[in-house]
């Protein structure tokens, strides 16, 4: 963690959006316990993630807006894929806000996944 911390500007902000585990975070401590709670109770579960561009990434002054295709296998359960959308906005300083976008309307499967196999995986950054 501690080779991306210093590449966090002090007061980042992180959103989650589109899931119903929405939430914003403020501050780098927080992001980063954040960012390793969700990694630790969801992706880090599986054993095999693969995240990949799905489309062409948007620049504007200061932000980068990029989809990705993301597929999560573990043996013994469904496949679970989803399309998002991780927006990356830029000062001087660093990195100042990161704004993740879950599956856009039409992905119903993945709450339905996450319904039916929550006690073994938590994608919540809170």
């Amino acid at each position: 963690w501690e080779r991306i911390s210093n590449r966090f500007d002090q007061n980042i902000k992180y959103v989650v959006t589109g899931s119903p585990y929405d939430c914003e975070l403020r501050g780098r401590d927080a992001v980063l316990a954040g960012l390793k709670r969700a990694l630790d109770g969801f992706d880090r579960r599986f054993e095999n993630r693969e995240i990949s561009a799905n489309g062409e990434h948007t620049v504007e002054s200061g932000r980068v807006a990029f989809p990705a295709h993301c597929l999560y296998e573990k043996s013994g359960l469904q496949s679970l894929t989803f399309v998002l959308t991780e927006t990356v906005e830029l000062n001087d300083e660093g990195l100042i806000t990161l704004i993740h976008d879950d599956y856009p309307d039409g992905q119903d499967h993945v709450n339905e996944w996450l319904d039916s196999n929550k006690s073994d995986f938590d994608p919540t950054y809170e």
